[in-house]
């Protein structure tokens, strides 16, 4: 029942390595996928050709790791419930930062593909903001760690879509230059400005 609930993680289909014929047909082997080539005989493994062809865990403890990953859990907090046993799912600290670390690359990817089909119009907002971690300590006005990082974000008013850019580089070239990229011409531009009086 696990792998079956499991196949739907997979892509719907694969293409054969050695026919390249496209292969719908699916077969659970120890809770992995395969794609079933009839005509070669060939099994095609679900994660060929993907971030994840190299993977050494089955199907069904990935989807228990995206489970807990789509649940912000810390990787600590993920070892710790994998642990229990009627989960049956136990796995080291480091092989969960690893597959953590694949599924924000995943995300990353996703997130940076889908900005090229981004452009927003009329009423829009644009701000900045600054991350920063500070390190413990008695003294006053402690500089920011090197850790810290700017974003610039812009928004569409009406229905509050957003994008977020981590900027390294502030200038007024570098922030034109995403501006111009992904608000069309003649859009209202609206920009935040806080006064801090001391």
């Amino acid at each position: 029942m696990e792998g079956e609930d499991a196949i739907n993680l997979t892509n719907f289909y694969k293409i054969c390595l050695k026919c390249s014929q496209f292969l719908f047909t699916t077969q659970v082997i120890e809770f992995d996928v395969y794609f079933v080539c009839k005509k070669c005989c060939l099994l095609v493994k679900w994660s060929n050709n993907t971030i994840l062809q190299k993977s050494q865990i089955s199907l069904i403890q990935i989807e228990k790791l995206m489970i807990l990953y789509m649940d912000r859990k810390m990787p600590s907090d993920a070892e710790s419930i994998l642990s229990y046993n009627f989960i049956n799912c136990k796995l080291n600290l480091k092989t969960i930062i690893h597959y953590f670390d694949i599924f924000n690359r995943i995300v990353m990817e996703f997130y940076l593909n889908q900005l090229d089909c981004v452009l927003f119009e009329g009423d829009v907002e644009i701000d900045e903001s600054h991350l920063f971690k500070e390190k413990p300590s008695h003294a006053i006005h402690r500089g920011y760690a090197l850790s810290s990082v700017w974003l610039f974000g812009i928004c569409k008013r009406e229905n509050k879509d957003f994008i977020l850019f981590p900027v390294s580089n502030r200038t007024e070239t570098n922030l034109l230059n995403i501006i111009f990229k992904f608000i069309k011409v003649r859009s209202t531009i609206y920009i935040q400005i806080v006064f801090l009086l001391t």
